[in-house]
């Protein structure tokens, strides 16, 4: 009886022992699948993640095509409105014009591009300084100057008076005239009170330049 008792418990504890050894290769096992789940469960989630953020990039793309496009009517529109506003405006603008031109700064423009007609122009001078002598001291020829059809004669007078003494005399006798044609006076007071008179005569015969 008591040797059956200790066969029964000799088995029993080698039953045990069996377990016991099998039992790491069941928990392994159970690991090793338990890993597999979780991987494919991250894999599943990595994929629907991964198409998650394409469908939200291919979103993100359409909203901002619908902005551009947005943008590029409002600019158009805006560009229109601004032709309608300002086109008027642009076409009734007054137009810069230049400085107005005096008489003076005319003859003198046109004198400087005038060319020389020698055998005129020398005739021309000698009876202006002959002339201009027989006004005595009073009036000193400072320069003269005659091209095709017109001479720039610089007097320079004592004073406005004797200026206006020698003038007088001059329409009262036409012989004293210095120049039978046309003519354009521009008088300039100097410093010590003499006169400077710049005179533009035009050719016989013929007018003074018109002002263009």
């Amino acid at each position: 009886m008591r040797k059956r008792t200790w066969l029964v418990v000799f088995v029993a504890l080698a039953v045990i022992a069996l377990a016991i050894a099998a039992l790491p290769a069941e928990n392994d096992s159970s690991a090793d699948a338990g890993s597999a789940s979780v991987r494919a469960e991250l894999e599943r989630l990595k994929h629907r993640l991964d198409d998650e953020t394409a469908e939200r990039a291919r979103a993100i793309a359409r909203l901002e095509a619908q902005l551009r496009a947005v943008a590029h009517a409002d600019a158009a529109r805006g560009s229109s409105a601004a032709v309608a506003v300002t086109a008027p405006t642009e076409v009734g603008e007054p137009t810069e014009q230049a400085e107005p031109v005096t008489p003076s700064e005319h003859l003198e423009g046109v004198f400087a591009e005038q060319p020389r007609d020698d055998a005129w122009a020398h005739a021309a001078e000698d009876t202006i300084e002959s002339r201009l002598s027989a006004h005595g001291a009073g009036a000193k020829l400072q320069s003269v100057e005659c091209h095709a059809s017109l001479c720039r004669v610089e007097v320079r007078y004592q004073d406005t008076a004797t200026y206006h003494q020698l003038a007088g005399s001059t329409l009262k006798d036409p012989n004293k005239r210095v120049w039978a044609g046309d003519s354009f006076s521009v008088p300039t007071e100097g410093a010590q009170g003499e006169l400077i008179v710049v005179s533009y005569l035009a050719r016989e015969g013929e007018p003074l330049p018109p002002m263009r």
